[in-house]
Order: C-alpha cells, then structure tokens, then sequence
C-alpha cells in the first residue's frame, strides 16, 4: 500500500508505493531523485502527489586530469629568455652584395673595382720581384699564369697609376713616355693582364688575345715600401 516519505533535498512529503521501496524516484516538488527506504512512516493526511520512478543515475565519467611534471629548482626553460639568433653574418653577406651589386652597375669601371676591392682585400701572394725576373719574352698567357696564377684585365688607370708613382729606374723621359703609351693602347685591345699584391703590382702587354696565340711583349714590376716605390721592366715594344 501507498506509504509517506519525506525528501532529502526539499524536505516534501511525498507518497510513494510499497513497489518503489529500494528504488531511486524523482521528487515531484523539486525533481531531485531519492532512494525511498523500507522504513519509511505511514501515510498521513499531507501526503501529496505520488512520485515517479527514475532509473538510478549513472555516475558521471570524469576526464583524467593530466598529471604535471614536477618542477625542477634548475628547470627554468619557461622563464628564460630565449636567445635571439644574430643577424651579424646576414648583415655581412647583404653589406658585401650591396657593395658588389653598386660596383658592377657604376658606369665604365664597376667590374674593374670590384677586381680592385678583391685583390686589395685577398692580395696575391705570387707577385714578386723573384717570379717577375721569370717571365720571359713571347711566354703564351698560359705559361705566365702557370708563375703567377689568373691574371685579370688591367685599366689606363692601372697604367697611369704605375708611371705616376714609379720610381726606382723609371723616369718621365722618351723610354718611358713610350712604354706607357704602348700599354695605354694595348689596354683599349683588351691584351694587358694585371697581378696585384696589396699595392704591388704587374703588369704584362701581351700582342694578341689569348684565344688568338697572343705572347707576352712587355713587363712592369711596381713594388710599394711605405712611401717608397722601386719599378722594374723588360721585354719589347715591337708587335
């Protein structure tokens, strides 16, 4: 028979059939499920509506909470500021290109300053008085590559620049004048190769392109020591 209970949450007296006796209802006041007891007290004239039975509620599944890392005193990788990587060598490879791309697009002459910047930057160390007293009259370009390594084409400034600060044998008379002009001329062949050391350089004239049996004709030695300048040459002014 019907029989009155008292709800845990809301404190209604409810009534609730003897088949319900161990069986979670749902409270028809406040919605909260009970678990009616056999022990419950007898009806009384305040009984209310009767209640309905719920299915008892399956427990609720809980995410498994990450388990932290224990931190280590020594362990400040969070806290640290991270090391900015250096622009240093890409400012160096940008300033060097810069520098380069400028010297090629300047009009009549960028090739030869950046030939100009690279043999006073790296020098070569092969132009001596001791390998320019082994070059020898009609030598091919091969043979005097073979002493002093690639040569490169020299400008009338090279030329000029050599005579004006030559010293040490060379003057400004007929012989010199004359060794100038057949290099300035030569230069406009494309037939002078330069080697440079710092401020050492030389100088070969050769008759003819290379790809054409062109022979050594003419050499110039100037060396630097401080303000002082010795200049050596040789060969032959004739075709």
């Amino acid at each position: 028979m019907p029989f009155t209970v008292v709800c845990p949450s809301c404190s209604a007296r409810i009534k609730a059939p003897d088949t319900a006796v161990g069986k979670t209802v749902k409270c028809p006041k406040c919605s909260n499920p009970m678990i009616i007891s056999a022990s419950a007290p007898e009806p009384t004239p305040e009984v209310v509506e009767p209640v309905e039975v719920v299915e008892s509620p399956e427990p609720e599944e809980v995410a498994p909470r990450r388990r932290q890392r224990p931190r280590r005193d020594d362990d400040d990788s969070e806290s640290r500021p991270r090391k900015k990587k250096s622009n240093k060598g890409l400012i160096i490879g940008l300033s060097i290109g810069g520098v380069l791309l400028v010297s090629l697009c300047c009009c009549g002459g960028g090739l030869g300053m950046y030939y100009g910047v690279f043999d006073s930057v790296v020098g070569n160390d092969k132009v001596t008085k001791a390998n320019y007293d082994r070059l020898k009259v009609d030598m091919s370009q091969a043979e005097v590559e073979a002493i002093l390594g690639k040569g490169r084409s020299a400008s009338q400034s090279d030329v000029r620049d050599v005579f004006k600060t030559a010293g040490g044998g060379i003057g400004h008379d007929t012989m010199s004048a004359q060794v100038e002009s057949a290099f300035l001329d030569a230069v406009s062949k494309g037939t002078v190769l330069k080697w440079k050391n710092g401020e050492d350089i030389l100088l070969v004239r050769f008759n003819a392109p290379q790809n054409s049996g062109g022979k050594a004709r003419y050499f110039i030695f100037r060396e630097k020591k401080g303000k002082n300048s010795s200049t050596s040459m040789n060969g032959s002014l004739n075709p």
